[in-house]
Formats: structure tokens, C-alpha cells, sequence
């Protein structure tokens, strides 16, 4: 396995403590699937990660069981309790390599949120506030026999002058 990015699904967890400092995590069990720049090359490998409980960790494990997995409990006990309660939770793993006993070993590195499509309110926002330069744009574009636009054909046309700001999410108002 080469350092990337993978999609896993979440087999099991529970409680651990680190050997050395006795720092607590959620340890997730992780079914390796594929990495995503070639998905038809299956891995199917099983590693762990650890989200750490420290002080410095604790808000961004919570993110990533809540957000990421679905978590909704409070006490997380519970995790160790029932091992499968977050079973078959999707997510994108980041691999490095790091040096083990003078070998390279694949370890996750990070644990992060599948993207996932917004729901009907937020995108019903963007289409509403880009509704108007949507139609502009197809109002422009150069036509075909009947009056159809040929989406995209005006791509290598210059921005018109004063228009520098290729990031349209600033200009928008965009919350992310």
C-alpha cells in the first residue's frame, strides 16, 4: 500500500489508551477499500486509527465521530459498550509512510468526512443567488441551428476587462 488517500468503512471501535502516556482514543477498526486516484484497484486492507481524547484532540475527534460518523451520544462509553454502533460509517483516510524498526509501514494519518451532497436548503440557496448569472452566462453563449447554446463554447474567451476575481464564492457571499 502507497501513501494517499483512501476510501474505508468503519468495521468496529472502541476505548484505548496510548502504551506510553496513557492518553485516551476512540480506536477505529477500518476496512480500506480503494485509493481514490484509481478506484478500480481494490485494497481491501484493515487498519486502525486513533482519535485521540486529549485536550488538544478532543474537539477535532468529536467533529470526526459526529460529523463524519454520526455519533449523537454524550457519554463515550458507549463506543467501547457496543463496537458496532458506528459500523459501516464511510470516510477518506489519509496513508503516509513511517519508519518502523527501520522499515516503512502505512499509517493513517488523518481521518476525514466523505464528501457528500448539500442538503435541499443549502443548495436551493446557491441556486437562487446564482440563478441570474446562470442565465446571463446562457444568454452570451454562442448559438446552434435551432438557438440551443453550445454550453462552455466561450471558455477561452478573455474575462471581461475589470474582472480579476476568478473565485466567484467571495463575490457571492459564499459561506464556505
Amino acid at each position: 500500500m502507497d501513501a494517499g488517500t483512501y476510501f474505508a468503512v468503519l468495521t468496529s471501535h472502541c476505548l484505548a489508551l496510548s502504551k506510553n502516556s496513557q492518553t485516551p482514543s476512540v480506536r477505529l477498526y477500518l476496512q480500506i477499500k480503494f485509493n481514490v486516484e484509481s478506484p478500480d484497484i481494490q485494497e481491501n486492507k484493515r487498519m486502525y486509527a486513533d482519535l485521540w481524547l486529549s485536550e488538544k484532540c478532543i474537539e477535532r475527534t468529536m467533529h470526526t465521530l459526529t460529523k463524519t460518523f454520526g455519533w449523537t451520544g454524550e457519554d463515550i462509553e458507549e463506543l467501547n459498550n457496543n463496537p458496532t454502533k458506528l459500523e459501516g460509517g464511510t470516510c477518506l483516510v489519509v496513508i503516509e509512510m513511517e519508519e518502523y524498526n527501520g522499515n516503512l509501514i502505512p499509517k493513517i494519518k488523518y481521518v476525514n468526512d466523505v464528501h457528500r451532497k448539500l442538503d435541499s436548503g443549502k443548495a436551493k440557496w446557491i441556486s437562487q443567488n446564482l440563478s441570474n448569472k446562470i442565465k446571463a452566462y446562457k444568454a452570451k453563449s454562442p448559438k446552434v441551428e435551432g438557438g440551443a447554446a453550445i454550453p462552455g463554447a466561450d471558455i477561452d474567451e478573455p474575462l471581461p476587462k475589470g474582472s480579476t476575481n476568478t473565485n466567484a464564492d467571495d463575490e457571492l457571499g459564499l459561506p464556505f
